[in-house]
């Protein structure tokens, strides 16, 4: 035979729960029944109201008929009368399903008892108002089948539902609570436990056992149960406060029933009232102190768990911090001690004569700073892209065009790989163009890096309906599985441990620029076989857009006066030196208030600007000079990483930031002065 299906077995499984239930359900009853008093069918000590209850929040609502089942065979047996107990066993049943109801949807469900708020919506919705239910519906039945006389209709409804509000509030918390028990966690603080069980056995036989002279006394002593309470609910929680309220319950009902205690009173059934009255409130109060013990705890464990992670993150933080601090203090010595060098070397082949060395010495000094410079920009672009703060301008560009171009200039000179360039022509894409050229000279760049000498360096340029595709391929030395998934991440270096050069910010910046324009980077690799790095863009078919240029003049009838405001002498120094060379008169100031003076004395045609300096700032002295109606453009000259941003705020006519290209100063002033001179 086969084994069974998952559906039969699940049915099987509630058949079971039902039957389970009704067992259970029917046994409590008999129980409860054994002690009615003001008639057969109605008893102060109903525990199947808070089984009931527990089984549907914890099994769901489907399990229903073993309620009705247990509370019709309960009444059947009880009275005989076929009629009332199908009426009492609908009350029932519908009492758990509109307790439980309200319970999932007001009250956390099974787990009521966590929260102080959810104990108190638990009492009023299960105990109080479901209760309301079982207690109209049993009442009128027995009275339609004459098992209840006219002048006990109001004594048989108090007792139905005191005695279901009691069940609910006292048997239906022990078990939500133990059910959700992690065993392992009781075994903690045993000899405590022990105690505790010790003192509420102890308190309950002094009020409810018989012995002198509290239980024999009618004194109002019954707050004596209180410390054990508050004891099980601070120390421990709502599992050991709802054990230790069954246990103070069973005893005062035991003794209540005997004669003994604060309640009892001449009439049994009023004393089981009264008792009833009283473990409810100390229920409700108990449980819900409990809960906010828990809940306390649960907050302090929280705090205790993000302080964790907050150090955790701390220290990883400082570790990152020093980690790059130590990195890129290495990455920007390497070319600043070769500047320095080449540049004293050239010093000193100048002293001995030898001008031959002096060129040489020069050019490998400029490599040097453009290295530096590359340096800078990554940082300050990797800043940016932190801060959210990068701009990305798309226009629709000749991507084939773009890429080619790239190559070319990455090509020229170097003949120490081998190029295999594939390009597809008329690819456009909507990009900006500088950024996203970052991004192809950095993947070009890489693979020269990694690949040898006489290696095969691959580019091809693909379109689809719907992308533009770029893969570069190199034959070095590839990226090991567990290394792949983090290249792209900031600062990180896949081969630091072959001391290769780098901070680790060329990928990310790659990354951050692809995904500014909806694209996607990525890169497969074998460790020894090479990598290949992909980057795919959105494609368009818009035109793209030819900037227009206007015929330049000869640079020697350009000339006009040049205001050059900078706090660092050397720099003023430099600046002047270039335009001067190109025929230009320049006078200088290192700050904002010297420079209007400077201003107001020569009328320039062009200031170069810079932000940060002391006193009166580059921002300030825009704000001053404009409002006193000057005309003259000015360029915006700093090494701010919002230098583009700043510009555009003082209303600058271009940008050049630090460092910078004496080619590119030179031409940006000169552009600036047709239109004056």
């Amino acid at each position: 035979m086969g084994r069974p299906s998952i559906s039969a077995r699940r049915i099987l499984v509630q058949a079971l729960s039902i039957l389970g239930l009704a067992a259970g359900y029917f046994a409590a009853g008999k129980f409860g029944l054994s002690l009615a008093l003001v008639n057969t069918s109605t008893t102060a000590v109903w525990p199947p109201t808070g089984i009931a209850l527990a089984a549907l929040l914890l099994l769901g609502l489907r399990v229903w008929p073993g309620i009705a089942i247990g509370a019709f065979l309960v009444n059947l047996t009880t009275t005989g009368d076929l009629g009332s107990s199908v009426g009492i066993a609908v009350g029932n049943t519908l009492e758990a399903i509109v307790g439980a109801h309200l319970v999932n949807k007001f009250a956390n469900g099974s787990r009521a008892f966590e929260r102080p708020q959810d104990v108190l919506k638990f009492a009023f919705f299960a105990a109080l108002l479901g209760t309301v239910v079982s207690a109209t519906i049993g009442t009128i039945s027995l009275a339609l089948a004459g098992l209840a006389a006219a002048g006990s209709m109001g004594a048989i409804w108090l007792t139905w539902w005191l005695g279901d509000a009691s069940g609910a509030i006292v048997v239906a918390p022990v078990l939500l609570t133990w059910t959700h028990s992690d065993l392992r966690a009781q075994s903690s603080r045993l000899i405590e436990r022990v105690a505790l069980l010790a003192a509420v056995v102890l308190t309950g036989l002094l009020l409810f056992g018989g012995g002198e002279p509290l239980s024999l006394s009618r004194d109002p002593v019954a707050f004596l149960s209180f410390p054990v309470l508050i004891w099980a609910a601070y120390r421990f929680g709502p599992r050991e406060t709802t054990a230790v309220l069954l246990i103070v319950a069973i005893i005062a009902d035991w003794g209540t029933l005997h004669g003994f205690g604060p309640f009892a009173r001449s009439d049994q059934n009023e004393s089981l009232l009264l008792l009833q009255a009283f473990m409810g409130v100390a229920a409700v109060t108990s449980e819900m102190l409990a809960a906010a013990v828990l809940d306390r705890k649960r907050a302090e464990a929280t705090v205790r768990t993000a302080e964790q992670r907050l150090r955790a993150v701390a220290e990883e933080s400082a570790r990152l911090r020093e980690e790059f601090l130590s990195i890129a203090t290495h990455e920007l010595r390497t070319p600043l001690s070769g500047l320095r060098g080449y540049l004293q070397l050239a010093g000193q082949s100048l002293d001995r004569g030898q001008h031959n060395r002096v060129r040489e010495g020069f050019q490998s000094a400029l490599r040097q700073s453009d290295r530096l410079a590359a340096l800078i920009a990554q940082l300050l672009d990797a800043s940016q892209m932190q801060a959210g703060t990068l701009v990305i301008e798309p226009v629709t560009t000749d991507v084939s065009e773009l890429v080619a171009r790239s190559v070319e200039a990455e090509r020229l000179g170097k003949e120490s790989h081998r190029w295999v360039v594939e390009i597809a022509s008329d690819l456009r894409a909507s990009l900006d163009p500088i950024r996203f050229e970052q991004v192809v000279v950095n993947l070009l760049e890489n693979a020269m890096k990694f690949t040898p000498a006489g290696g095969t360096i691959i580019v091809r340029l693909t379109g689809g309906a719907a992308e533009v595709r770029l893969e570069i391929s190199d034959q070095g030395i590839g990226i090991s599985r567990d290394r792949i998934d983090r290249i792209f991440e900031r600062f990180y270096r896949a081969h630091d441990d072959r001391g290769l050069a780098g901070l680790g910010l060329g990928l990310y910046i790659a990354r951050q620029i692809v995904q500014h324009h909806d694209g996607e980077i990525g890169v497969t690799s074998e460790p020894g076989h090479g990598s290949t790095f992909t980057v795919t863009v959105p494609r368009t078919m818009a035109e793209v857009a030819r900037p227009t240029t206007e015929p330049v003049r000869e640079q020697g009838v350009r000339t006009g006066r040049v205001l050059v405001v900078d706090d660092d002498p050397d720099i003023r120094a430099l600046v002047a030196e270039v335009l001067r060379d190109a025929g230009i008169s320049v006078a200088s100031a290192k700050d904002g208030e010297e420079a209007l003076a400077e201003a107001a004395r020569i009328r320039p045609d062009v200031i170069l600007l810079d932000k940060l300096m002391p006193g009166m700032d580059g921002t300030k002295f825009a704000l001053v000079y404009r409002a006193a109606g000057k005309a003259a453009p000015i360029i915006a000259f700093c090494a701010a990483r919002d230098a583009p941003q700043w510009a555009a705020a003082i209303g600058a006519v271009s940008y050049i930031g630090k460092p910078f290209d004496v080619k590119d100063l030179e031409r940006l002033v000169l552009e600036q002065l047709p239109a004056i001179a």
